[in-house]
């Protein structure tokens, strides 16, 4: 049961002239992954810096995810950096969200899932991601920078699998 919505993608643009001055390489990032190109989309969509995130400290979580969640079963559409705590842990953690599910993916491995039809509520302030489903409510550390438009994306996604499963 996928969820029928989409993003924009990213622009992408290269030089063909070997001739212009060198461009500093670009922030490193996870993949790409064969067969998880919704992963790599995913990925691309995120700002530098958590992009950055999940190369680095967000990697064990990420590679988890990426090695155990089918794609033929559910297609990850957003990706945001995240962390067990709000209050001084380490942004080390994967939040996901799914044509089917909102999953937080932690190194330990740990992982919360939550399918998107149980989430009541989500809101972001500041480092904090809150959500609640199924009378259960949950703060969890998330990127600062990048927590807001994912959590947008989210009550988005909640929104449309309510209205089209229930």
């Amino acid at each position: 049961m996928g969820i029928n919505y989409t993003r924009p993608t990213p622009a992408q643009s290269a030089s063909a002239f070997p001739s212009q001055p060198a461009v500093p390489a670009p922030p490193a990032q996870p993949g790409p992954w064969p067969g998880r190109t919704d992963i790599d989309a995913a990925v691309a969509a995120c700002p530098p810096d958590v992009r950055q995130e999940l190369a680095g400290p967000c990697a064990q979580a990420l590679t988890l995810l990426r090695d155990h969640l089918p794609a033929a079963a559910e297609e990850v559409r957003h990706l945001c950096g995240g962390a067990v705590t709000w209050m001084d842990s380490p942004i080390n953690s994967v939040f996901a969200l799914t044509s089917r599910r909102l999953l937080f993916v932690a190194p330990a491995p740990q992982v919360l899932t939550f399918d998107l039809t149980t989430v009541e509520s989500t809101q972001h302030t500041t480092k904090i991601f809150h959500r609640t489903a199924d009378g259960s409510k949950y703060q969890l550390g998330i990127s600062p920078t990048h927590g807001g438009h994912f959590e947008r994306e989210t009550s988005l996604a909640v929104a449309v699998a309510k209205l089209a499963h229930g």
